[in-house]
This record gives structure tokens, C-alpha cells and sequence, in this order.
């Protein structure tokens, strides 16, 4: 199954990433441009993988906005139709982390969002899209602002975020992306010598993985990063 380094990237960049000026995406007034059945599960989780898709590749911010909000719509009656169906839960955190880096507004609200929905994936198969659930929620909790307004916040928890990343790791050893994280926090943590650890199982795992280009040198890009971070 493909694996995504999915949009919680655009918790640490909010206003940042998107480019005013680019052309629309070409499937941006239309998509989706196939019949869609309103209770059809399948037909749902169909316009939330490829809403996301579409989103990770739209330059232009307002593109990004649009396919992720059309994901998060088809997540959402996903889950109505099918409630212990994962795949929607997952598309809901991750349609939701791309529109959040597409929108500033409704932040701390959109937090709390993909915290339940990763929880919810969690609960229902916690090896889904290599521990997807864990790997979302350690990310957030590293990721999140140190502070929130009200008591229900998400705030940012390095403790909680380790965790997450252990148990994800746990999971699915084999899959990069849960290491590269679990090894980021650390770093934070300034545990450097676990850290050093799944660096250099990380790296093993990528140099032997079978997964896109463009998934690899994602990967590769932060391990280069972390490295200088760990033996600074």
C-alpha cells in the first residue's frame, strides 16, 4: 500500500508554504470529474485519496485548499456511511493537515481534528499505513504550539510524542519515515544516542526500500538534517 509523508508538515508552516502567484491546478474547477455515489464507500474514499494527492501536488494555496476540503467532505461521509472503516479517519488527519497549511484560520480547532481521527485509526487497526495512527500523532504532538488557548488544546508534548513514535515504531520497524520521526524527537529530547540509532536504521531502511523517488529523497533530505543536529 502507498505510504504518505502526509501533510503535517503544514503545522510547522502555516502562511508559509503555497505560491500566490502559480497557475491553478488543471483539475482544480473540476475534480471531481467522475460520477461520485453519495453512499457509496468506496466511491468516498476514492475523492479523499485523490483529493489528497492533489493537494500535495497543487502549487497555488487556494488549489491546495479546495482538494483538501473536497477530501475532508468525502472523509467525513466516509466515516458516516462505514464508521469503523479506517481509510476514512486516515484521509480525514491528513486531508485536514493539508488544509490547515493551506488555511490559517480554525487552527487550534483543526489540531483537535486530526488528533481524533489519528486516535480513531489507532483504535481500529493500529498498523494501517505502517502504525499511520501513531506515526500522525507523535508528529503532532512534536509539531503543535508549546501553547493553546483553552484546556482542551493540543499542546506541544515531546513526552507524548515519543511515545506515539515508539508504539509506530513498534508497529512497523521497517518503515523509514517512523524512525526519521521517533529519532527527530529525541533529538529534541536530547537523547542523542537513541537517536544516533534510528538514524542509522533509518538509513538502511531507505538505501534497501523499493519506494518512490520522490518518497526517497523526502526521506533522505531530513535524514541529512537530523544527522548534523545529532552530532552537533
Amino acid at each position: 500500500m502507498r505510504r504518505h509523508y502526509w501533510g503535517i508538515r503544514g503545522l510547522l508552516s502555516i502562511g508559509i508554504l503555497g505560491c500566490l502567484a502559480c497557475a491553478h491546478h488543471p483539475r482544480a474547477a473540476t475534480f471531481p470529474s467522475y460520477p461520485v455515489r453519495e453512499n457509496s464507500v468506496q466511491d468516498q474514499i476514492r475523492v479523499a485519496t485523490e483529493a489528497f494527492q492533489l493537494a500535495s501536488e497543487a502549487k497555488k494555496r487556494s488549489d491546495k485548499a479546495a482538494f483538501a476540503k473536497k477530501g475532508i467532505s468525502a472523509s467525513e461521509r466516509c466515516a458516516e456511511l462505514a464508521p469503523r472503516e479506517v481509510t476514512c479517519y486516515f484521509y480525514l488527519a491528513i486531508n485536514t493537515g493539508l488544509h490547515t497549511e493551506a488555511k490559517v484560520l480554525g487552527f487550534p480547532k483543526a489540531i483537535r481534528r486530526i488528533a481524533n481521527a489519528a486516535e480513531k485509526c489507532t483504535e481500529l487497526d493500529p498498523s494501517f499505513e505502517a502504525a499511520g495512527g501513531y506515526r500522525i500523532l507523535g508528529k503532532l504532538y512534536q509539531a503543535a504550539p508549546a501553547f493553546g488557548i483553552g484546556s482542551k488544546s493540543i499542546r506541544r508534548d515531546l513526552d507524548k510524542s515519543r511515545f506515539y513514535l515508539e508504539k509506530a515504531v513498534s508497529v512497523a520497524p521497517e518503515y523509514p519515515e517512523n524512525r526519521l520521526f521517533l529519532a527527530e524527537t529525541l533529538i529534541k529530547l536530547d537523547d542523542k544516542d537513541e537517536a544516533r540509532q534510528h538514524l542509522k536504521e533509518a538509513r538502511q531502511l531507505i538505501a534497501a526500500s523499493d519506494y518512490p523517488p520522490q518518497e526517497e529523497a523526502t526521506w533522505n533530505r531530513l535524514l541529512l538534517k537530523l544527522e548534523k543536529k545529532v552530532d552537533r
